[in-house]
């Protein structure tokens, strides 16, 4: 039961971090000129499943050999998440500028 336990709290945070501005953004700005509908669902589920396999890696990983994530790995993905995230908003001022529109506050 505390293993059924752990996995439903684990599933339904991931569920609520899914849905926060930075995904839903990431998405929006890697489907952006996809007018096909079932190819942006793909390309979010190829996205959340890709998420969702490295959370079960690392989830397994923590579980069943007792280790915390280090601190110093912790700083080296929050990092690596900040840089890809300026790189998604620099990639949508570009689309926006090619596309002649212009960006308001």
């Amino acid at each position: 039961m505390e293993l059924f336990t752990f996995l439903s709290l684990g599933f339904l945070f991931g569920l609520r971090h899914a849905f926060d501005a930075d995904h839903i953004a990431a998405v929006s700005v890697l489907n952006h000129s996809n007018t096909d509908k079932k190819e942006t669902l793909k390309s979010a589920a190829a996205w959340a499943m890709g998420h969702g396999f490295v959370i079960i890696c690392v989830g397994v990983f923590v579980y069943f050999f007792g280790r915390a994530i280090p601190p110093e790995l912790s700083e080296i993905f929050e990092k690596i998440v900040a840089v890809l995230l300026i790189a998604l908003g620099a990639m949508t001022l570009i689309i926006l500028r090619t596309e002649g529109k212009t960006v308001t506050h």
